[in-house]
């Protein structure tokens, strides 16, 4: 609503103007026509966007705008890989974090909220963050403001699940998303 201060977290791969999902990628221009339109609909009163992807300062620099309540904080410059961390593990397991994305949640669980602001932990994760520049982009007075990000989380397998019951809201007399429902809880 337009009361809501919504925190988005992405982390995948990007590249240069777009960040990728499974089934096709996402480009700058239409994050930033889609979060304009948020604000345009008024869907929420500030957005903090964290974005973990190589390149991923490319999704904001210089497109977006300063004036729709968008405050974005990247991984890296647009023209930059993002890096991995925690890569020698003893189990021998693929890198287990993004070294942005690792300095930002480490200050987030260590850091009193009410000690902090969003500028502030910007500039502590810009230090921490050695293979890449941390940037951001938009309304930098929101950066004034506490981080108060708050982790949700439940089960993996139930993501499908989750994803449905929201659609339901959505669209309430869909029988195929009831199907759907009741052959994932069965």
């Amino acid at each position: 609503t337009s009361e809501d201060r919504i925190f988005v977290y992405f982390t995948d791969h990007g590249g240069v103007g777009l960040i990728d999902f499974p089934t096709s990628p996402l480009t700058a221009k239409q994050l930033n026509l889609a979060l304009k339109e948020m604000h345009t609909n008024q869907k929420f009163r500030q957005l903090v966007f964290y974005l973990e992807a190589c390149e991923s300062g490319s999704m904001f620099k210089k497109i977006l705008m300063e004036n729709i309540n968008v405050y974005a904080v990247t991984a890296a410059n647009d023209a930059e890989s993002s890096y991995a961390t925690y890569c020698g593990n003893e189990l021998g397991l693929p890198c287990l974090g993004d070294e942005f994305s690792v300095n930002w949640m480490e200050d987030t669980d260590y850091v009193d909220p009410n000690d902090e602001t969003l500028d502030l932990q910007f500039k502590w994760v810009r230090v921490l963050t050695n293979n890449s520049h941390v940037m951001r982009y938009g309304d930098l007075s929101i950066a004034k403001e506490p981080p108060r990000h708050k982790r949700v989380s439940w089960p993996s397998r139930d993501v499908e699940l989750m994803h449905l019951r929201k659609m339901k809201v959505l669209i309430p007399h869909s029988t195929a998303i009831d199907d759907e429902v009741t052959r994932i809880e069965n």
